[in-house]
């Protein structure tokens, strides 16, 4: 998860949006300052975020942050994370003790990603 932050930094254009899926329980036991770190580097390109969730808390959406959020109900059993044409997938192993992830580079498969996230978000958010 933190090499996703770390690699959207370098590769997301200025001004581009961010896709998560996310269970913000999971990665906030790997990254606890996860909320102070993360919407400061975004905001240092311009890179707005659009974020489904899951989590104990409310993560509210932040126009100041350019973050966009819709919580939903089911716990997330992996992390998705879509910019430019890369998609990171992470997930956290059986007890959370350990991460596992993938990165895919395809114009075509972070596309069809990218309308399912859509698509996912437009139905969140007539709950």
């Amino acid at each position: 998860i933190n090499t996703t932050a770390a690699d959207a930094r370098r590769k997301a254009r200025p001004g581009s949006v961010m896709y998560t899926m996310s269970n913000y329980d999971e990665v906030v036991k790997f990254f606890p300052d996860v909320f102070k770190t993360g919407p400061k580097n975004r905001l240092k390109k311009k890179i707005s975020s659009k974020v489904i969730y899951s989590y104990s808390s409310t993560l509210p959406s932040d126009p100041a942050l350019k973050r966009e959020t819709l919580r939903i109900p089911e716990p997330i059993k992996a992390d998705v994370t879509l910019y430019e044409d890369r998609a990171h997938l992470v997930t956290y192993g059986q007890d959370g003790a350990q991460l596992t992830g993938v990165i895919i580079e395809s114009k075509d498969i972070v596309g069809v990603l990218r309308q399912l996230f859509e698509m996912a978000w437009s139905k969140q958010k007539k709950r």
